[in-house]
């Protein structure tokens, strides 16, 4: 599995740089052992419904959202004119993230965001946000560090703290104001979203060679299930799966035969091929 990325700005009034902000989050991914792996999905301008049908479509594990927020809570996005600013409130961002599953860490680089951070928190295990007015470099500086150090295998506590250090030497009078919030104790890495997919499919691959091949159709189906939207990804597991009971049907009733042998073979070629492209595409 991708480990994926959202990034959500809103910049209304043209005063910020939400573009070189995702050019440096771009820039530190690529120089990334594992950019691979990692799938970072821009919407820039975004309003409410934007913000809704990404999370939705795109279920990443970290949201980073860069705007500016106000001294009452809020998120400054655009409204459906484009003229004036839509508001988004403390509540309404609680309930949107109540219910995302896949929402590991937000980020939330905005002006005043610290109540929406203790909100979020309540539900997602990590929220990053600002307890104050922060110069835009500043933050993107922030954000630079703090993801550089997660995609080097450095835990969220260790790579706040790295960001913190260089803040305390090249912006000492901003240091205190990002906060991280965590729902719980339970440490968190997200190297173990990538690794978790391989040793799947390492354990499918292994019950195939074991000539399991009912098992192996079994795991692939819920697999798929679980990680891919892809309709035809679902689609192949199924024929595998029917074609592998039609193969064990034959051989209960004819036993083992030249041909159920040869066709076993051809099934077991045929589930590696598709292994390696789910290693691809989900892996």
């Amino acid at each position: 599995m991708k480990l994926k990325i959202l990034f959500l700005s809103a910049n209304p009034h043209q005063d910020l740089s939400p573009d070189e902000e995702y050019r440096i989050i771009e820039n530190v991914i690529s120089k990334s052992s594992i950019r691979d792996n990692i799938q970072l999905v821009p919407k820039f301008a975004v309003r409410i419904n934007d913000i809704i049908s990404a999370i939705n479509e795109v279920e990443p594990h970290i949201v980073h959202f860069t705007g500016h927020g106000t001294k009452d809570g809020e998120l400054r996005l655009t409204d459906s004119s484009g003229d004036m600013d839509e508001l988004l409130s403390t509540e309404s961002l609680e309930k949107l993230f109540l219910t995302t599953k896949s929402v590991k860490l937000v980020f939330l680089s905005a002006c005043h965001s610290i109540s929406q951070t203790k909100a979020i928190s309540s539900h997602i295990d990590y929220v990053i946000g600002m307890k104050r007015q922060i110069n835009d470099i500043t933050a993107i500086a922030f954000a630079e560090t703090f993801y550089g150090s997660i995609f080097t295998d450095k835990s969220i506590d260790n790579a706040l703290n790295q960001a913190i250090v260089r803040l305390e030497t090249e912006y000492k009078g901003e240091v205190d104001i990002p906060e991280l919030f965590e729902k719980s104790f339970n440490k968190f890495n997200f190297f173990n979203i990538i690794s978790t997919n391989k040793k799947k499919l390492q354990e499918i691959e292994d019950i195939i060679i074991l000539n399991d091949l009912i098992m192996a159709t079994k795991m692939i189906v819920q697999f798929v299930t679980d990680y891919s939207k892809n309709k035809s990804f679902r689609r192949e597991a199924l024929l595998h799966q029917s074609s592998v009971k039609a193969l064990n049907d034959d051989i209960r009733k004819f036993g083992k035969t030249s041909d159920t042998e040869r066709e076993m073979r051809l099934l077991k070629n045929s589930l590696f091929e598709f292994l390696e492209i789910l290693g691809e595409k989900c892996g």
